[in-house]
């Protein structure tokens, strides 16, 4: 996907949505993973008129968190897990900038709305919730043959 023109001076519909930063969008990635900053993107993409894009955004990113359920769940104990999640923040935080810098910025110029932090950790948090409540669910319905090669015991 090429990166959006400025925003030009007579659009003013779109000033008067609110759209979320790359910066937002990482945070969002760090906090929820995959699935909240597919979120967000699929947020913006929706406020900028573009809802195909939205939804392949919002069904990569959940098919993103299934993938990284399933690594996390699976990988060998001793892997370096820390790695995946900085991969998946950069890649995040990079889409983002390419999509939307030019154009948040012209937008923050022009007087746009951004959206809040608040929100950004908020719905990262309960994405976050979410993903732990999925991984735990996985491990205790697998047999306990599987999990023993992945989870260490833990020692008392």
């Amino acid at each position: 996907m090429q990166a959006e023109p400025a925003l030009p001076p007579e659009d003013t519909a779109v000033l008067t949505k609110r759209l979320f930063s790359p910066g937002q969008i990482g945070l969002a990635a760090l906090l929820g993973g995959p699935g909240a900053a597919g979120w967000f993107i699929a947020w913006n993409e929706r406020q900028l008129d573009r809802p195909a894009n939205g939804s392949w955004w919002l069904w990569g990113s959940v098919l993103g968190t299934l993938l990284l359920l399933v690594a996390v769940v699976l990988l060998p104990v001793h892997f370096p897990r820390q790695s995946l999640a900085i991969g998946y923040v950069a890649g995040f935080y990079a889409a983002a900038k390419q999509l939307y810098g030019t154009l948040l910025k012209a937008h923050r110029t022009a007087g746009g709305p951004v959206g809040s932090w608040w929100v950004v950790v908020g719905v990262g948090l309960l994405f976050l919730l979410t993903f732990l409540a999925l991984t735990f669910l996985i491990v205790f319905l697998l047999p306990a043959s599987v999990t023993d090669k992945f989870i260490p015991p833990i020692d008392s």
